[in-house]
């Protein structure tokens, strides 16, 4: 009597794949969801911060990834997991990462915040520069320089960086929030600001 299909060994088609990756690769998804499958790449959980975490996001995962979906056959139960999945080659760009952002940036970046496979984003300069459009992964200044961080003691320690800064591609000089109270051209941000926290004007 035949014992039925065994899939042991089989490979699994990426061929024309182009959406809903998380329909099999999804948070949710484990070594037991599918027949035949006991381990699967999965993407790795956003909380706590850390190395071993991805970034959170609630973007679809082939608007970073898409560039590296497998098209061939790959084995079903996966060689390896996230990282070393080879997804983050070539490492997703500042515009996919930062799709329909304009807010909560320290989310991401606030002090001390790492995620996996930062590597490929190191922070240029690595010193706090005058003038100087900074890229890379940067998480909140602070008082003394870290892998992902320059050193600027009279950095705000809270509020998010869309407060004062725009833009995902780099960051540069302060900006004003577009609803700032009027100012003279010639004020600099110290006549008000007195504090090393810029949310805090003088009173």
């Amino acid at each position: 009597m035949v014992n039925g299909a065994k899939f042991t060994g089989s490979l699994m088609s990426h061929s024309g794949i182009t959406s809903n990756c998380v329909a099999c690769h999804g948070p949710t998804i484990t070594g037991t969801s599918f027949v035949g499958v006991s381990k699967i790449v999965v993407m790795p959980a956003t909380s706590p911060a850390g190395s071993n975490s991805h970034i959170p996001s609630s973007t679809t995962c082939e608007t970073c990834h898409l560039a590296t979906t497998p098209a061939g056959m790959v084995a079903a139960n996966a060689p390896t997991l996230a990282p070393g999945s080879k997804f983050a080659t070539p490492a997703p760009t500042t515009a996919q990462i930062h799709t329909g952002i304009t807010s909560g940036c320290s989310a991401c970046h606030e002090t001390g915040y790492v995620w996996m496979t930062m590597s490929p984003y190191p922070i240029s300069p690595s010193v706090l520069t005058s003038g100087a459009q900074y890229t890379g992964f940067h998480s909140r200044p602070i008082a003394a320089a870290s892998t992902y961080s320059v050193a600027d003691a009279a950095h705000p320690s809270t509020g998010d960086c869309s407060q004062c800064h725009s833009g995902t591609n780099y960051f540069s000089a302060k900006d004003v929030p577009a609803n700032h109270i009027p100012y003279a051209a010639t004020a600099s941000c110290t006549a008000c600001h007195t504090s090393a926290d810029f949310s805090v004007c003088r009173r």
